[in-house]
């Protein structure tokens, strides 16, 4: 397992994704980021920048978010890494789906 710290333990979860979901992961760098008045970004910051940007294509939905985090950070004078990656759902390959294979109906999450 990568990026396992501090004596955590990590689970492997199912997400049940319906065609047309659209998956957005982010580093702890983002949620942590502080703003100017000391507020972290957050939940609510990424709920609000992912909902402005509903409609971009999912390959720039990470650099929308990371140019917002950076104007808060640049007015709070702090830095950390930060990864974004946005992926739409479309459902399974069905032209890959044979007897022996059958169709997934879960993303496998670690």
């Amino acid at each position: 397992m990568h990026g396992h710290y501090d004596g955590r333990e990590y689970v492997t979860a199912l997400l049940l994704a319906a065609p047309g979901d659209r998956l957005v992961f982010v580093s702890d760098g983002v949620y942590d980021a502080i703003g100017p008045t000391g507020d972290l970004y957050g939940e609510s910051g990424l709920v609000r920048t992912v909902i402005d940007t509903a409609e971009l294509a999912a390959a720039r939905v990470p650099g929308a978010v990371l140019a917002d985090l950076a104007l808060r950070r640049a007015a709070a004078g702090t830095a950390d890494d930060a990864m974004v990656v946005c992926l739409d759902w479309f459902g399974p390959d069905l032209s890959r789906v044979t007897a022996a294979a059958p169709r997934p109906t879960a993303l496998r999450c670690f």
